[in-house]
């Protein structure tokens, strides 16, 4: 199995975990390739949700703790619509960071947090808002 699907897989299955134990139905959908991940339902309302797994990378002296919307490769580098998914969920298997599609359309990748002391989110999102306590 490739490490990028087993990432994947991994983070899903931590999320629906997570989702699961706050009372939130989860179902997977019969295509494992397809644009979203799972669905979820609690109290009456549906999400179409996509799942990333955020990785840290090194930028001089810090690291940041990036999650890409679009990928890298052929495959996966067709950006997202509004009818494909409701929801990103991002996270890096300790924190999990819901975002709704509108926030975050058309980004390459967002940057959810930092060893850098004197870091700031970006004045067009703001990471913390997103965090599942």
């Amino acid at each position: 199995m490739d490490i990028r699907h087993k990432n994947g897989a991994v983070a899903e299955l931590f999320v629906a975990t997570q989702l699961a134990v706050r009372d939130f139905s989860i179902y997977w959908p019969l295509i494992t390739q397809s644009r979203c991940d799972l669905v979820v339902e609690k109290d009456g309302s549906f999400a179409k949700v996509q799942i990333k797994k955020a990785t840290w990378s090194k930028t001089g002296n810090y690291q940041y703790l990036q999650a890409r919307v679009i990928g890298k490769n052929k495959l996966t580098n067709t950006p997202y619509q509004s009818k494909d998914v409701d929801v990103f969920i991002f996270t890096d298997l300790e924190r999990i960071w819901i975002v709704p599609f509108e926030e975050i359309e058309g980004f390459t990748s967002v940057c959810l947090d930092s060893s850098n002391p004197t870091y700031k989110p970006r004045t067009k999102y703001d990471p913390r808002k997103w965090l599942l306590p």
